[in-house]
């Protein structure tokens, strides 16, 4: 999401305005099976471990259960991010071979960048 000025807003951000359009879903049951069968469609692709996407699950879980973590059940783009941030966290730690923030962004199709990613891991 950008301003006015064509510049990217910062992540909290984007999921105050996320929050506010009419038109975004809210996450539900479905959806988050969804992000999770893309989680193994991933693995499968980049050789991660299952366990691994497992962990990442529980990253997310984790996250979702908190006060900053809360509105991305919101907005099914920062529930995206947030997806995207919990298994390149947990591939940086579990897996030998680490998949750069970058190569992420690609994966996405363009619903967030490197620096989501590694702002949203912060």
């Amino acid at each position: 999401t950008h301003d006015s000025f064509g510049q990217r807003l910062p992540l909290h951000q984007q999921m105050r305005i996320c929050k506010s359009e009419a038109a975004t879903k809210k996450v539900d049951a479905i959806y988050r099976g969804k992000l999770s069968n893309w989680c193994f469609q991933v693995a499968d692709h980049c050789q991660i471990d299952h366990e691994t996407v497992g962990i990442a699950i529980s990253y997310l879980d984790r996250f979702l259960s908190t006060k900053l973590g809360n509105p991305a059940l919101q907005c099914r783009k920062t529930f995206q991010l947030a997806t995207m941030t919990s298994l390149y966290m947990a591939v940086k730690i579990f897996e030998h071979e680490v998949i750069e923030p970058s190569e992420f962004a690609l994966i996405s199709r363009g619903v967030c960048t490197e620096k989501d990613i590694t702002d949203m891991e912060m």
